[in-house]
C-alpha cells in the first residue's frame, strides 16, 4: 500500500518481471501512473532495455547500445520524455496541480521520482526567477508573465554555455511576444532552442501532446494559467512564422529563395 515513487516496480518492470504498485497518497499515484504507465502506454519503446520497456522475448537487444530515453529515435518527432527535467516538472505540476497553491509536504513528496530540488541554491524556488514560488509553506508554479522579463533568461550559461531549460526559453518566448515582438527573433538567435523541443513543451502545456483526444478533452489535462494558455495557442498558431524563420539561418533562407526562384523559371 506504500509504493511511493515506484522506484521498486519500475525496476522490477526493467527485469521483465510483472509488477503492481499501490499507494493511498493521490500525489504518489500520479507518480506512479507518470513513471510505470503512460511511458508504457504513450512512449517508444528503448531497444537497449528488456522487459516491459524493452523488445519482446527473445529479440535480442541492440549490442553496446547507449540509447537514452532523453534522445528521440533518428527522424522522429520528440515525445515529452525529451524534454528537459525541468521542463517536465513543470508539466506535471500543471497536470496534478494547474494553478493551486500547495503545501510544502505534499510539494516535497511530488519531487521524489522527478529527479529535481525545490529548495537550495539550484532549487527551482531559488532567485528572482524561480519557477516555483515558495511563501511560507506553500508552493505554486509560476507563469511567464512573472518569469520573462529577463534578458539573460533562456540564453546558454556563461560558463560553459550549458542550455537553458526549455522551459525557461519557452517563458521567454513568450514574455517578448507580448511584450517586445521585434526583440523575439534577437533573442531565439542567441538562444538558438532545439525548437522541436520547444514546440513539444508548447503542446504538452495546452493539452495536445499529452492525450490523442479531440482538442476539447485535451484542454481539460492541463490547468496552466488563463494568460499562459492564451499565449501559447497565438504561438503555435504563428510557429512557422515566429519561430522556424527565426531560428533558420541566413544560408538557409537564401537557398530556400533561391528554391522557390528556381520553381517559377
Amino acid at each position: 500500500m506504500f509504493a511511493g515513487g515506484g522506484a521498486i516496480p519500475l525496476e522490477a518492470l526493467r527485469l521483465g518481471c510483472e509488477a503492481y504498485a499501490l499507494d493511498l497518497n493521490p500525489v504518489a499515484h500520479i507518480i506512479q501512473l507518470c513513471t510505470l504507465v503512460y511511458p508504457q502506454k504513450y512512449g517508444k519503446p528503448d531497444p537497449a532495455a528488456r522487459g516491459m520497456t524493452g523488445p519482446p522475448a527473445g529479440v535480442p537487444a541492440s549490442a553496446g547500445s547507449d540509447s537514452s530515453a532523453a534522445e528521440p529515435p533518428k527522424g522522429g518527432t520528440p515525445t515529452v520524455s525529451a524534454i528537459d527535467t525541468a521542463s517536465r516538472f513543470y508539466v506535471l505540476w500543471r497536470f496534478v496541480y494547474k494553478a493551486a497553491e500547495i503545501d510544502a509536504g505534499e510539494a516535497i513528496v511530488f519531487t521524489y521520482a522527478q529527479h529535481v530540488e525545490l529548495d537550495g541554491p539550484l532549487g527551482l524556488s531559488t532567485g528572482k526567477d524561480a519557477l516555483v514560488e515558495k511563501k511560507k509553506a506553500k508552493y505554486r508554479a509560476r507563469d511567464f508573465r512573472e518569469r520573462g522579463d529577463n534578458d539573460k533568461m533562456g540564453l546558454p550559461s556563461e560558463a560553459g554555455g550549458t542550455p537553458a531549460p526549455q522551459i525557461d526559453v519557452l517563458h521567454r518566448v513568450l514574455w517578448l511576444l507580448d511584450n517586445s515582438p521585434r526583440k523575439l527573433g534577437g533573442f531565439l538567435t542567441k538562444a538558438s532552442p532545439d525548437r522541436e523541443r520547444l514546440r513539444v513543451l508548447a503542446q504538452a502545456l495546452v493539452g495536445a501532446s499529452l492525450s490523442g483526444k479531440s482538442e476539447e478533452d485535451a484542454e481539460k489535462l492541463i490547468g496552466t494559467t488563463a494568460a499562459e494558455k492564451a499565449a501559447l495557442g497565438k504561438l503555435l498558431a504563428n510557429w512557422r512564422s515566429l519561430i522556424e524563420h527565426a531560428i533558420e539561418s541566413p544560408a538557409a533562407r537564401v537557398d530556400k529563395k533561391r528554391g522557390q526562384s528556381r520553381m517559377f523559371e
